[in-house]
Parts: C-alpha cells; sequence; structure tokens
C-alpha cells in the first residue's frame, strides 16, 4: 500500500506531473518531426550511395588518378561527393534517432511516474473512503447507542412509575 503523502509532497508529485507532461508533449511534436526527418535521411543515404556506386563501377580499376580521363575524374569526384553527403546524412540519421531515443526515454519516464501518480490518488482516495466509511460507521453506532439509552431509559421510567 501507498504511503499517505503530506499536502507539501503532493504539490511537488503535481508540479512534478505537470513538467513531465508538458516535457512529454514537446517530445511527441519533436518525435513525428524527427521520425519524418530520419525517413528523408535514410533515403538521401541510399540515393546517394547507390550514385556512388554506379560513378565507381563505371571507373576504371587503379590507383593511379593520372590514367583517369577528365570525364572519369569528375565522375569520380562526383561519386566522392556522394560518398560525403551519404556520410554526413548518415551522421544526420544517427543524432536524429538519439533524438528519438530521448524522446522515448521520457515517455518510458512519463508513463511509469503516471502508474505511480495513479497508484498515489488512488490509495489517497481509498483512504478518503475508509475515513467516511469510519465515520458513517461512528455515527451509526453512536445513533444505536442513543436508541438505546432512550429505550433503557424509557423501560426505567416505567419501572419507576415515572412518567415526562
Amino acid at each position: 500500500m501507498v504511503q499517505s503523502k503530506s499536502p507539501e509532497e503532493l504539490a511537488a508529485i503535481s508540479q512534478q506531473w505537470d513538467e513531465l507532461e508538458e516535457e512529454c508533449t514537446k517530445n511527441l511534436v519533436d518525435l513525428d518531426q524527427f521520425i519524418h526527418e530520419i525517413t528523408r535521411l535514410r533515403q538521401a543515404i541510399f540515393f546517394h550511395y547507390a550514385i556512388y556506386a554506379v560513378k565507381i563501377k563505371n571507373l576504371p580499376s587503379t590507383v593511379d588518378l593520372g590514367q583517369f580521363s577528365a570525364e572519369q575524374l569528375q565522375s569520380f569526384h562526383q561519386a566522392l561527393e556522394h560518398e560525403q553527403k551519404a556520410g554526413e546524412a548518415t551522421w544526420q540519421l544517427y543524432e536524429g534517432q538519439n533524438k528519438v531515443n530521448t524522446c522515448q526515454d521520457t515517455l518510458k519516464k512519463f508513463i511509469a511516474f503516471r502508474e505511480e501518480y495513479f497508484v498515489l490518488e488512488a490509495s489517497e482516495q481509498q483512504q478518503l473512503d475508509q475515513g467516511k466509511t469510519a465515520i458513517a460507521v461512528g455515527r451509526f453506532e453512536g445513533r444505536k447507542t442513543g436508541l438505546v439509552l432512550m429505550q433503557a431509559r424509557e423501560e426505567i421510567l416505567k419501572l419507576s412509575g415515572e412518567d415526562d
């Protein structure tokens, strides 16, 4: 069972809830943008590596760039540019994936906190209900005792022959 919390602790938990909820909402928006960006980057990486492969395949196998014609050197230069762009896109993809992971971690933290918050809230409500029940039982028992006392008084009065 969850221990009862002081008003200050409940206020702090409520504040933490609000902050996490705000961060979670922001992260969901960011996550949606990152997913589109990641898809675009994956396509760019594939495109750049495909062009790189085609350009390199059309070049003769040699380590001596002096044997390349001007057209082959241009093709080699373009292949290297595409390889560089693919590398940059890969790095951006890595950074985007890190942001997605951060968002997911925040969401997991929010979900765990939310579960704890609702357990605490349910416990507080249960304690409140138990208190109300105890008060009602106490009132009922008090009325019952009062009724018994009144009946006993009436019996005493009857036996003593006195009337009110």
